[in-house]
Order: C-alpha cells, then structure tokens, then sequence
C-alpha cells in the first residue's frame, strides 16, 4: 500500500530499519513506511496533480538554487514540505510548513514541534532552519501571487 501525504501529515524522516525506510509523523499518529521519502514526496505530488518534475525548475529558478528545495506536495490545500537539509541526506526530514508549532536549539540540537505535539530532533542550525522556512514562504507567496491569482 502506498502512502499519500494528507493534511494530516506533519513530517517525514528516513528511518533507518531492514524494513521500514519512513517514518511519518500524522497529526495523531506515527506510521512506519516502507517506501523512502523522496518516493513518498513524489507520488504525492502526482497523485494531487502537481507533479515534482513540473515545479521543480520554477521552484529552482525563484529561489536561485538547486538543493533543499521545498516542495510543493498540494498547494491548494497547503501541503508544503520544508526539507531539513539536501534530500540526498540520509538525516533529512521533511516538515509540513504549517504544522510547525514552535522550533528552538537544545542541547546542540534543534528541536521542532509538531502541531499534534511531537517533537523532531535534527542536527540542522537555528539559522539554517530559519533559512529553509523564508525559502518556503517565498514558494508559497509565489504560489499565491502567480498561480491563484491568474
């Protein structure tokens, strides 16, 4: 069975398992996936209609870059996914925009909480995450002012 990204989906992050390859963090829930999570990421994307590939150069030229791309998973129903760090990372972990409640640095690490209260420890900065949510905002202002409109 594959798993699509809902509105309840509040993050995805590499498991490291001889079985399961995701673990995803659902508002009440968390899912062990055997799929990894750039797949995840992608048949998403299909399955709303806004396939990766099609965003992808927009979303690399508005940003002038190539790597830690956010994605667009639906933007209609605000599905968009701030990824911790390069996707080629095996401690990548991939944050629904609006289901962050807070994030803040404990103990040389960062710490990010969930709309349904988990919390997600990542090795990523304060500022390089701060970064990763000004990128996010750009794509969804873009999104907003150049797709919704027309």
């Amino acid at each position: 069975m594959k798993y699509i990204i809902n509105k309840q989906t509040q993050a995805i992050a590499v498991m490291k398992s001889d079985f399961y390859r995701t673990k995803v963090y659902e508002m009440y829930d968390t899912l062990y996936i055997e799929e990894p999570p750039l797949t995840i990421l992608e048949n998403s994307c299909n399955s709303y209609g806004y396939p990766l590939s099609s965003w992808r150069n927009v979303i690399e030229e508005t940003l002038d870059r190539k790597s830690k791309l956010p994605i667009l998973v639906s933007p209609p129903q605000g599905m968009f996914f701030v990824p911790t760090t390069s996707s080629r990372n095996e401690q990548c972990v991939w944050v629904s925009f609006y289901h962050i409640r807070k994030y803040f640095r404990y103990e040389n690490k960062l710490k990010i909480v969930l709309r349904g209260g988990q919390l997600i420890s990542t090795d990523i900065s304060l500022n390089q995450f701060k970064l990763q949510l000004k990128r996010t905002g750009l794509i969804i202002a873009y999104f907003v002012s150049n797709v919704i409109r027309n």
